[in-house]
């Protein structure tokens, strides 16, 4: 069975900040480098709306890998469960990802890590430092309210599963190393020194994670909550 259809947070993010639909194919990736200027990734949006990608059934794999993700992780997701969320052809699995469900995995945890590094860039180009954290952490508040708190992040559970999914490990990595990179190329264009900088963006990105969980944990948004309020302050800090 599967769960609630729930709303993917980087569909509200794409919506809020007017990022379009992704131009590159699953196959393609986002180097950090490629991702630190927003001119250079503002086009690289996850391209789904409240679970519903366009309509090859690829990319409706991807997102149903996602979404189940999302809720139960990546060693309980079947790839039934997959197939069923994505209403993918049965039998198809094996013919957009021959190598099966680690491959299937690893490409899906960098489509949506991709959608993140895009919505950052739209965002960083629009706000301010508060404002960006205030926006992110209400992205996912709202996605752990409006799934009963049984949604967190997938890049977070694929690293917390690294060991049975090598593919979906790596895209973790590069996932938080891209977010870290945007952040902290944004953090400096403020005026913070490269370090600080840095440091920033390492302690938004893993604060925000680790809320989250907690949150989802707690069934309260009150950690995301207090991290929020907590990040504001730090990044309104003068240089």
């Amino acid at each position: 069975m599967t769960g609630p259809q729930t709303r993917c947070p980087i569909t509200a993010a794409r919506r809020k900040w007017g990022v379009p639909k992704e131009s590159v194919t699953p196959e393609q990736t986002v180097t950090p480098q490629q991702s630190a200027t927003p001119q250079q990734s503002s086009s690289t949006a996850i391209a789904y709306d409240d679970g519903m990608a366009d309509s090859d059934s690829r990319t409706l794999m991807l997102v149903g890998a996602i979404n189940a993700f999302r809720e139960h992780g990546i060693a309980t997701t079947s790839l039934t469960e997959i197939v069923e969320r994505s209403g993918a052809p049965r039998g198809s699995v094996y013919h957009y990802f021959p190598e099966g469900k680690g491959q299937l995995a690893g490409e899906a945890v960098a489509y949506f890590g991709r959608g993140v590094s895009a919505a950052i860039s739209s965002m960083i180009a629009q706000s301010s430092p508060p404002e960006i954290i205030d926006a992110v952490v209400t992205i996912f508040r709202n996605s752990l309210v409006e799934s009963d708190f049984t949604s967190s992040c997938p890049v977070a559970a694929a690293a917390v599963e690294g060991a049975s999914t090598p593919a979906a490990l790596t895209a973790a990595g590069d996932s938080f190393t891209s977010w870290e990179s945007l952040l902290t190329s944004f953090f400096w264009q403020q005026g913070q020194p490269s370090e600080t900088a840095a440091q920033w963006a390492t302690v938004v990105i893993a604060s925000i994670e680790g809320a989250t969980l907690m949150a989802k944990a707690q069934h309260t948004t009150a950690p995301l909550d207090r991290i929020g309020a907590h990040l504001k302050a730090l990044v309104s800090a003068p240089s």
